[in-house]
């Protein structure tokens, strides 16, 4: 069984004396034109928009390694699956001091200021130059 909406609005405001034709809406030649909508906007339609898409960082590298020699850490990583990402960089941590020391294309940098006690990440670079959360190296391996 199904309630016009004359009763839905009359049961829904508690008022039981209602008419079967309270509230009903107006015949539609009575009723208002309506304005035309605005125009949404692309952003608001949900849309992927090149400026979205800019703002949207890639997935970090994973299984992120670093090899030690004496005098250089070499840093080895799986590339990103995703087509858009152009570059990686790499940074370097000592202590509480990060600072980026290179970008690459490949999926290898060779740190050939390496001391003990550094440690490494790399993030991912799309084409659209949105950034990766950085990607934390597992403990360094000494190649000796």
């Amino acid at each position: 069984m199904f309630a016009s909406p004359a009763v839905v609005a009359c049961l829904t405001a508690l008022s039981w004396s209602c008419s079967p034709t309270a509230n009903a809406p107006a015949p539609a030649q009575e009723r208002p034109s309506a304005a035309p909508a605005p125009q949404q906007r692309a952003e608001d339609q949900g849309e992927l928009t090149p400026k979205i898409a800019a703002s949207i960082p890639p997935f970090p590298p994973s299984d992120v390694e670093v090899k030690t020699s004496r005098r250089a850490a070499t840093i080895v990583w799986e590339k990103s699956v995703l087509e858009n990402v152009k570059a990686y960089r790499v940074y370097r941590t000592v202590g509480e001091k990060t600072v980026l020391i290179g970008e690459t294309s490949s999926a290898r940098f060779v740190d050939k200021f390496f001391k003990p006690g550094h440690t490494y990440s790399v993030t991912a670079v799309n084409v659209y130059g949105a950034e990766s959360p950085q990607a934390t190296a597992s403990p360094a391996v000494s190649l000796k």
